[in-house]
């Protein structure tokens, strides 16, 4: 049975957050989860009146900017999906006719997935509505010297990151296989 916390816990888990809601990183970080759930998830973002998520756009974008298709690994690797999360969203743009499967001529088993004419033009359309709306977004609050520093700042933490996790992932006993992404 749970120990119930006492009033002395509650206020020292309390006070412990009222501290670090103050350190500047963590202000940071609510502000930039914030900002990414707005830019995501906004009813008003393009992709969301359209009814597709944010890992079919992921997808859809690799394969706009691939002419000759791309593989699942292929995808991984320049997505933020696993390899194992692939099959189910190409299954579900297969369905809305925007992609094709076909299989490759280099490896029988291995199949490479293409836009179809639909595909291309919903990707136009999409693509285009997004970056506008990005525009937008970005020209109410900053100007594009502010933004263009933004994204320094931001691909610096990014970077940082992803190099501290590439030092853990060295040290792993075991292979990984895709990306640990959404």
């Amino acid at each position: 049975m749970p120990r119930s916390l006492g009033n002395t816990d509650r206020r020292s888990l309390a006070a412990m957050f009222i501290r670090n809601d103050k350190l500047p990183s963590v202000e940071a970080t609510k502000t930039l989860i914030r900002a990414a759930f707005l830019l995501t998830n906004g009813a008003d973002r393009p992709h969301i009146k359209l009814g597709i998520s944010l890992s079919e756009v992921d997808v859809l974008g690799a394969l706009a900017r691939s002419e000759a298709g791309l593989n699942c690994s292929e995808i991984a690797e320049t997505t933020l999906i696993t390899k194992g999360g692939i099959t189910g969203i190409l299954d579900r743009l297969e369905a809305r006719g925007l992609v094709n499967r076909i299989p490759s001529r280099d490896d029988r088993r291995s199949i490479r997935a293409l836009l179809t004419e639909k595909g291309v033009e919903f990707c136009r359309k999409l693509f285009l509505k997004l970056a506008d709306d990005n525009e937008d977004i970005f020209a109410k609050t900053l100007n594009p010297e502010e933004t263009q520093q933004l994204t320094k700042l931001l691909t610096l933490l990014v970077r940082s990151m992803e190099a501290d996790k590439q030092a853990t992932r060295s040290g792993a006993s075991e292979p990984i296989y895709g990306h640990e992404r959404i």
